[in-house]
């Protein structure tokens, strides 16, 4: 009897191994299943992130263009203001220049209606002699 309690002795360990490594695959399964599912999860939201950084790198480089632009009018605005101030020194020259010509033309307009009214009465003169 000894001798088939030692054949279920041995068969039981056998059994019990092979159990064993089956439930260790089993839970190295289960595991790995585990690290898949975190991988793929963590794979769609670098994806995610990867159309976020797109995004803003696209409106980046949009307001990049816009501070261009800016850049580049307040650039036209700054020459055209220049150009400006120097037509209104311009301006203001000829008007300071005007105004000295137009006391010129009031007294020489005086003088003018002296000689019409001189030359009016040599007119009535000459008319009363003839």
């Amino acid at each position: 009897m000894k001798k088939k309690s030692n054949k279920n002795a041995k068969s039981t360990s056998e059994y019990d191994s092979k159990r064993q490594q089956n439930v260790l695959l089993e839970k190295m399964y289960s595991e790995i299943k585990a690290i898949g599912e975190g991988h793929s999860s963590m794979s769609e939201r670098i994806e995610e992130m990867d159309k976020t950084l797109r995004k803003l790198d696209s409106h980046s480089f949009r307001i990049e263009m816009d501070v261009e632009a800016v850049k580049s009018k307040t650039g036209t605005i700054d020459i055209k203001m220049d150009r400006i101030e120097k037509e209104l020194g311009t301006i203001k020259a000829a008007v300071l220049e005007n105004s000295r010509d137009t006391k010129e033309i009031k007294i020489s307009q005086d003088e003018i209606k002296h000689l019409t009214s001189y030359h009016e009465e040599r007119i009535k003169k000459l008319e009363l002699v003839k």
